[in-house]
């Protein structure tokens, strides 16, 4: 077997020696590897021991050193051989200190006579290798205590005293003593072996100490030195104690042992070892471990012989202390339950419950105890305790105890039915009913109806026996016990006329309210129980029609009460039934939607999700989704599921076939009930997100279902959320109809935590400003200014006029009526681009009649006011854009959003650079075409489409944006709303869309402009000049004049 073995690190500490001289302060001289500089000096400045010079070998002491890498601390302090002070520093461990059981004589073989010499500093130590000694002996630890009394004088009260100083952590000052080391260790030893084992460690001492350079070790040997006030003061010589009394119960105790003989002390610190250890762990104080433990002694002693001690401390000491060995543990255990039955009071040997579970032979003493007493007639003293016991949690279980629990209460019962009392049977019964479920009540249920139906002519029996047999007996077995006349009179009217309902072939009308109200007069604890037995047996005579809204609410609160999981299985049979296609298209609303509940409740996921499928088919089909969609966000707003679930029950649902706008509504009505809960941000960025990329759910998704997702983002401050619905939110507005601006001001204020969440806020508004009819429009902006800020009128307005110049069109449409106003724009100002090539008059009328197809008399009519309003729009404008706004730095500017505009056209170029990659400026140039004639290789039907095109993007500018009035649209706004625009699209534009539309907004105006360049407005100022064009009198010379030149050819014709 291998000795145990410490490893010990240490450093020196003193004067380096040259010539056999001291040189110099003291110092660290050497270490060994564990110990760093740090350390090493912490060490020193937690204590210096001064050297004994008329000791052999110096001073030594054992301290606490008051930190986790030196708890303790071994020094030796000596003047050497050549006058050099020098100190030897060893860190010991707890460890070390409780495997040697007090025995410092252990320690004493690392004291060295000589240290060594140092003659230069920063030497390397290995460290000490120490391996433990044998345990002493008995007889070894009784030589100590005589050496002790001898070297006290045999004085008991003195060392009564000086023990009661140790355990009582008063300073010991020992003065007087002789030089000698071993005498001294000695006189320590003595002293600690009057401790049990487990108690010594802790004691620090110091051989030798001097007022000036004092520690706090318990004990000190002093020189003539005044003590401290504070001390227990022995003088050895004059064997005489001094200042400090201690009184201490466990010296007391010991010192009496000790009158008798040494070896009873030795036997008791013995027997008191582990539970001093014990006490010590839990973070008593010595004296209180020691005086517990003396304490313990005495009342095991007191137990083994049969003599009186007190019955509290024999149950707290069986209840709490581990150090019990099982022999004591029997015997504790037997002296309460046999003091327990004597006094009638069983509550004394309750502390026994909680060890029968993890100690089988107790376990079967104690039963055989109990079971003895059951046979001598004591049932109805045992029945309580053992209720008790088996429904704590730690008790005993098992079929032997909870038979014994059956026995005695059954023993119980028919002592109280023998002598008729009615109030001792009616608690009896109550007790059962509300007995834990480790108690089998059921198996009892038929002996304890046999012993209790012959007194159910008393009401109050009978109740309780009802209330028993409804929470206990198979359906049938209750069927039986109800149709007994004569019990069934004595019970509750209300559940009289229920069973009446149940029993009868004829439909009661209000028969749900009718069994609701049975059930709730049997108040709040009751109610279920009652309630679901009354379904059963509805549900087994067929009367499905009992299941009225009402009922099934109360089946729904059921579930809801603290004690509504017990009844889960019972419920879920229920539901069951009333969940068949045929039964459910029957079912007066809500019920449907309170059956959703009530699954989402139970936590049946799957089952919830069929349901909701179900649901949609059978209830819900045609125009009715919308109420369906309804329904599902009351089911998962108004039902409490715990926040812990919510991620569960949706990826659930989902994964079981809820998809689309029924998850989105579920998911979004379940975060309004956790509002705010970050835990559920990821559900509330997945649906934004699904949103925003699929928004074409948008039109069918439930105002209030977008409100309750805004108001997650808004709890949470998440501007990613915000972003994501921000271009969703004004179609709910728009839904809401007369709410939707007064909501929309609610939201704006929510939303200005920061600059960035106000500028989605602006972008809300914008967006409902943009879905809104002309009028409407008008009107809601005007009550924006006024809610909110005047500051808003500039987006808002850009918003407006935006909207108005696409023609109230998506931007892919407006796009397209763009491309065909271009091309028109294009061919028939290619004609008039070289005034020495233009078109003679007998080309263009006969082009014009040679463009194949046919108009009907209204196209034909659009065709020639639309021609007629292009040329006058073109005129029109031509007088507010100046030429000066031509330069072409100012149009990069516009086209970079850097300059405000100040005409329609300036506007149409900043929204054009918006679209176009880097804000490019695009340039047109234009060729005169190889044609025969103007218009060539167009037909009457493309011509059309082109002018109404044209037609549609001039007059909704003129709208938007009229010639008249100067333009007062921030360049920023503008840009901001762009984007806006392209953010809001149902149906994303890609970027090529973009980037066409935004070059062939600046074609149109580039054009625009070379037309308004080129031409002469007279053809739509002069009404003769315009006749003489319209008549064939005048040959068009530019594009204006054509086109008044159209006007004429085809006003003539229609």
């Amino acid at each position: 077997m291998s000795e145990a073995k410490f490893i010990l690190e240490h450093f020196y500490y003193g004067q380096l020696v040259t010539n056999n001289k001291p040189i110099g302060d003291q110092r660290i001289l050497a270490m060994s590897p564990g110990v760093s500089p740090k350390l090493a000096e912490q060490a020193i400045e937690r204590v210096t021991l001064p050297p004994f010079l008329t000791a052999k070998s110096g001073s030594w002491a054992i301290v606490r050193g008051r930190s986790r890498l030196m708890p303790f601390l071994m020094i030796q302090s000596q003047q050497g051989s050549a006058g050099q002070l020098v100190a030897h520093y060893i860190f010991i461990t707890p460890e070390l200190l409780k495997a040697i059981f007090g025995n410092i004589r252990a320690l004493q073989t690392l004291i060295q006579e000589n240290m060594p010499v140092f003659d230069k500093p920063d030497n390397r130590l290995k460290p000490i290798d120490f391996v433990l000694p044998n345990s002493r002996t008995n007889d070894q630890e009784i030589d100590d205590i005589l050496e002790l009394m001898t070297l006290t004088g045999n004085k008991l009260p003195i060392i009564e005293n000086l023990l009661g100083a140790i355990v009582k952590s008063t300073p010991l000052i020992i003065q007087g003593a002789p030089p000698d080391l071993d005498q001294r260790v000695q006189f320590i030893q003595g002293l600690l072996t009057l401790l049990p084992a487990s108690a010594r460690y802790g004691v620090t001492f110091s051989t030798h100490s001097i007022p000036s350079n004092d520690n706090d070790a318990q004990i000190r040997f002093y020189g003539d030195d005044v003590p401290p006030s504070d001390a227990t003061v022995f003088n050895w010589t004059r064997k005489q104690m001094l200042g400090v009394t201690n009184d201490d119960p466990y010296s007391r105790f010991i010192i009496s042992q000790l009158r008798l003989d040494a070896q009873l002390v030795i036997q008791r610190n013995n027997a008191m070892t582990a539970v001093a250890g014990w006490r010590f762990n839990l973070g008593d104080k010595l004296s209180d471990a020691l005086a517990y433990a003396s304490q313990r002694l005495r009342v095991d002693e007191a137990i083994r012989n049969s003599q009186p001690v007190d019955k509290d401390e024999v149950a707290r000491i069986l209840g709490e202390d581990p150090t019990l060995s099982d022999e004591l543990r029997a015997m504790y255990a037997g002296h309460l339950i046999k003091f327990s039955l004597a006094m009638q009071d069983m509550s004394h040997a309750d502390p026994i419950a909680v060890l029968l579970r993890e100690d089988p032979n107790l376990e079967r003493i104690v039963w055989r105890q109990m079971e003895a007493a059951l046979n001598e007639g004591q049932g109805w003293l045992l029945h309580d305790t053992l209720i008790r016991w088996i429904t704590n949690p730690l008790g005993p279980q098992g079929h032997d105890w909870v038979d014994l629990t059956h026995r005695a209460g059954l023993s119980r019962l028919k002592s109280l039915v023998d002598s008729t009392d009615v109030e001792g049977i009616s608690e009896f019964l109550k007790d059962l009913q509300s007995a834990d479920e480790s108690l089998h009540v059921e198996r009892i249920i038929q002996p304890v109806l046999r012993f209790t139906l012959p007194l159910s002519g008393d009401a109050q029996i009978a109740e309780n026996v009802f209330l028993l047999a409804l929470k206990y007996l198979e359906p049938d077995a209750f069927k039986r016990l109800m149709v007994q006349d004569k019990f069934r009179e004595r019970l509750n009217p209300n559940i009289i006329r229920a069973w009446g309902v149940l029993n009868t072939d004829a439909k009661t009308p209000n028969a749900g309210e009718i069994l609701v109200k049975a059930a709730r007069s049997f108040g709040e604890n009751w109610e279920g129980v009652v309630l679901l037995r009354l379904c059963e047996i509805a549900q087994d005579n067929g009367q499905l029609t009992v299941f009225s809204p009402m009922l099934i609410q109360r089946l729904y609160h059921i579930l809801t009460t603290p004690h509504g999981a017990l009844h889960a299985d019972r419920l879920r049979k229920i539901i069951s039934t009333l969940e068949d296609r045929t039964v459910l298209i029957t079912l007066e609303q809500p019920s449907p939607r309170i059956l959703l509940q009530i699954r989402l409740l139970l936590g049946d996921y799957q089952e919830l999700a069929a349901q909701m499928i179900k649901q949609l088919s059978a209830l819900y089909a045609g125009d009715n989704q919308q109420s369906y969609l309804d329904t599902i966000g009351v089911v998962f707003s108004q039902t409490p599921v715990p926040l812990r679930e919510v991620t569960t029950m949706l990826r659930a649902i989902n994964q079981y076939g809820v998809k689309s706008v029924p998850y989105i509504v579920a998911s979004i009505s379940t975060l309004q009930r956790h509002t705010g809960a970050a835990e559920l941000d990821d559900i509330a960025v997945r649906i934004g997100q699904q949103l925003s990329d699929e928004r074409h759910l948008i039109d069918v998704v439930p105002p209030a279902a977008i409100m309750g997702l805004l108001d997650h983002y808004v709890s949470r401050r998440s501007l990613e959320g915000l972003e994501d619905i921000t271009p969703v939110v004004p179609h709910a507005m728009v839904a809401l109809g007369a709410e939707g601006a007064r909501t929309i001001v609610e939201i704006y204020k929510k939303i200005e935590w920061n600059n960035q969440a106000k500028a989605k806020g602006v972008e809300i508004l914008s967006g409902y400003i943009r879905l809104l009819d002309e009028e409407r429009g008008r009107k809601v902006i005007a009550y924006l200014l006024k809610e909110l800020s005047p500051a808003l009128k500039a987006p808002l307005e850009v918003a407006f006029t935006l909207k108005r110049l696409m023609g109230e069109m998506t931007l892919l449409e407006y796009g397209q009526h763009l491309q065909h106003a271009l091309d028109f724009l294009t061919y028939t100002h290619q004609s008039y681009l070289d005034p020495k090539r233009i078109p003679a008059q007998v080309a263009l009328v006969n082009g014009l009649a040679a463009i194949p197809g046919r108009l009907d008399r209204a196209d034909n009519s659009a065709l020639i006011n639309n021609i007629l309003e292009i040329g006058e729009i073109i005129v029109g404008y031509a007088k507010q854009h100046r030429p000066e706004y031509e330069d072409d730095a100012r149009i990069l500017r516009l086209v970079n959003a850097k300059q405000d505009p100040a005409s329609a056209y300036e506007v149409v170029r900043v929204i054009g650079g918006q679209l176009t990659p880097n804000h490019d400026r695009v340039t047109t140039q234009l060729t005169v075409p190889d044609i025969r004639y103007p218009l060539d290789g167009k037909t009457l039907p493309i011509l059309l489409r082109d002018i109404k095109a044209t037609h549609f993007v001039l007059s909704s500018l003129r709208r938007a944006i009229p010639d008249t009035a100067p333009v007062r649209l921030p360049v920023g706004d503008i840009a901001r709303e762009v984007g806006h625009i392209i953010a809001a699209s149902l149906e994303t534009p890609s970027t090529t869309q973009l980037q066409e539309i935004g070059r062939n907004l600046q074609h149109v105006i580039n054009i625009l402009v070379m037309i308004q360049q080129s031409s002469d407005p007279k053809a739509f100022e002069n009404a003769g000049f315009a006749r003489k064009i319209e008549t064939g009198g005048h040959r068009p010379r530019n594009t204006l004049e054509f086109y008044r030149f159209m006007y004429g050819y085809y006003g003539g014709r229609g």
